[in-house]
């Protein structure tokens, strides 16, 4: 499983406006030369809508209706200027693990909204979100991901924790992709672990499944979006402590040593938010 933010989230079933910074060659924002022409593509490559950017220098917005966003998805939106495209990508999830509103009142020093903006509280929501699954190995609101995976010539394979609803799915061979019927799907059985098994047949040995699922928690736990909160507080302060950031201990200055504790792969490095995954995620640690 990949764990990433998208670009944007948009919450299921609601009107929003997809979003870009138009970039130069260097990477920098810049002005396109047209206004820049917008496909909008779901993950199993099926047309949602197209239409032209509205905007001016680099900042640039195009509207999805809320039955554009009726279900959980991972669009790709092209925006087309002459010969050059650039892409960006949307996430229509079914749940934050908190709102702006919240993490303002459950830490005081968020209140200030000239310091702590909200749509830079929003970009750093969806990052904290992505690093607390990957810890965790599970969505604590409802995601859509695509998976693929390796058939193994038995009824079984492994997809994420949580799985809610298998959309649609392929088998490829080689050369060869066939769709999965609406009955084969249908007949699918899913476990709370991620088992996604065939209830007759197996998956072909050494094919490529291709799923997309819809998984994850109805709502996180009251202790993960705490939680939450306070890696938002870190990740938007970053620099700004009075550790060295490379520190595993610090002297203190009345005599004595502290140690810091440290991130790893599936480590925040916070102990109250690796202890909240420890108790509601699924990874299993690694055995050396």
């Amino acid at each position: 499983m990949t764990w990433a933010a998208a670009d944007q989230q948009i919450l299921r079933g609601s009107a929003d406006s997809l979003t870009i910074s138009w970039a130069g060659a260097d990477g920098e924002p810049t002005t396109p030369p047209t206004t820049p022409e917008v496909t909008v593509m779901r993950a199993d490559g099926t047309a949602v809508t197209t239409g032209t950017a509205s905007g001016s220098e680099s900042s640039w917005a195009f509207p999805l209706t809320a039955a554009h966003t009726a279900d959980l998805d991972l669009l790709t939106v092209d925006w087309t200027v002459g010969s050059t495209t650039q892409s960006t990508s949307a996430a229509i999830v079914g749940g934050y693990y908190f709102t702006a509103a919240q993490a303002r009142s459950q830490d005081s020093a968020l209140k200030d909204t000239a310091g702590y903006e909200t749509s830079r509280l929003l970009e750093a929501r969806a990052q904290v979100e992505a690093e607390i699954e990957w810890c965790a190995d599970v969505a604590f609101v409802p995601r859509f991901t695509v998976v693929q995976i390796e058939g193994n010539g038995t009824s079984e394979l492994v997809g994420p924790a949580m799985p809610r609803r298998v959309r649609w799915g392929t088998i490829n061979y080689g050369t060869n992709t066939r769709a999965l019927t609406a009955p084969e799907i249908a007949a699918l059985r899913l476990e709370r672990s991620g088992e996604i098994s065939l209830l007759a047949g197996s998956w072909p040995e050494h094919s490529i499944v291709t799923l997309g699922v819809e998984h994850g928690h109805d709502r996180p736990h009251p202790k993960i979006v705490a939680a939450a909160i306070i890696l938002l507080r870190v990740r938007m302060n970053t620099g700004k402590s009075n550790f060295p950031d490379r520190a595993e201990r610090y002297q203190l200055s009345e005599g004595g040593m502290m140690f810091l504790s440290m991130p790893g792969a599936y480590k925040i490095g916070i102990p109250e938010v690796d202890a909240a995954i420890a108790t509601y995620g699924v990874r299993i640690p690694a055995v050396a």
